[in-house]
């Protein structure tokens, strides 16, 4: 099973260089603009649907989620119903937020190895590039699991007291947030993580589910 970005690699490299050209491009132009005091982790490269809203940390007003809008360290984005944000982050990371769904950009902590996703209630897909050695590993940390991911792209459905990580290309690694034991997720694998609870047993997913899944976060740039 793979998406098609894992079947073309030569449109991937030229899309991901395209947005590593728009970032600098965006960063110039009014859109662009950010304050200096914030830390920008990237920009919104697609919307569609009904659109989205972006709160900044210490901000008590939200932004309307526009093309080539800054999103900075401290974020809490929100999407609404029929909608989805498609992001570019850290000049390596394509994230898109479905429907209903809700991320914050955590800041990092001083000497972090690591880039952090927070994902509340909703649904999102996440490519990282392979074969990249300065790459920082990409944790994705939701109420009840944390997905280490380097060079892959996966799928999520998140909700309070469930999550659900499938693997399309590469691989991730999941465990439960409340539990030590840490399972390895390859391509065409699926894992369930209630709340309190170990990962499942990596299994290949039901091809419904992993439509209805695929649905919920396409968009037309990259799928």
């Amino acid at each position: 099973m793979k998406g098609w970005c894992g079947r073309q690699p030569w449109m991937k490299r030229g899309l991901l260089a395209l947005l590593g050209v728009g970032a600098v491009l965006g960063g110039l132009g009014p859109a662009g603009q950010a304050d200096a005091a914030e830390r920008v982790a990237g920009y919104v490269v697609t919307v569609e649907g009904y659109g989205g809203d972006r709160l900044g940390a210490g901000e008590g007003r939200s932004i309307p989620l526009e093309p080539r809008r800054n999103v900075s360290d401290g974020d809490r984005l929100t999407t609404q119903e029929k909608s989805r944000v498609q992001l570019f982050l850290w000049g390596t990371v394509v994230f898109v937020l479905g429907p209903n769904s809700q991320l914050e950009l955590p800041a990092p902590s001083r000497g972090a190895r690591e880039q952090v996703l927070r994902m509340g209630p909703g649904s999102f897909r996440l490519l990282t590039p392979a074969g990249r050695a300065r790459v920082a590993r990409l944790l994705v940390k939701t109420p009840t699991a944390v997905t280490a991911v380097r060079g892959a792209e996966i799928l999520g459905e998140v909700g309070e007291k469930h999550t659900a990580i499938v693997v399309v290309r590469g691989e991730a690694e999941v465990r439960g947030t409340a539990k030590s034991v840490t399972i390895r997720v390859r391509a065409g694998q699926g894992t369930d993580v209630a709340d309190g609870q170990d990962p499942t047993e990596p299994v290949e997913w039901d091809p419904e589910r992993l439509k209805r899944l695929r649905d919920a976060t396409a968009i037309s740039l990259f799928w």
